[in-house]
């Protein structure tokens, strides 16, 4: 397993920020509480094995990079999810 830390370690990188996906740019809420314009709020809609619709909404506190050598991954960690059903 320490095989696997390392490589984890070694391609994995900590945004500053923000990070700018498909002419998006999302920042992180401190760098929104500096800025008049502000976008850190994410919203993921998931489906489950019965079909049934949640949406998750929350902020962005950390944006990580994961970087696989022929492509790169942006990670969003977001804070508060709040939750809600959709039937």
């Amino acid at each position: 397993m320490k095989g696997f830390n390392i490589w984890f370690r070694d391609r994995i990188q900590k945004s500053d920020t923000c990070y700018d996906i498909n002419g998006y740019t999302f920042y992180t809420t401190a760098q929104d509480k500096k800025s008049t314009y502000q976008n850190s709020g994410v919203r993921i809609e998931a489906v489950d094995n019965e079909e049934e619709k949640t949406t998750y909404y929350g902020q962005i506190e950390d944006i990580w990079e994961l970087n696989y050598l022929a492509f790169k991954v942006p990670v969003l960690g977001a804070a508060g999810l709040r939750v809600q059903r959709v039937s």
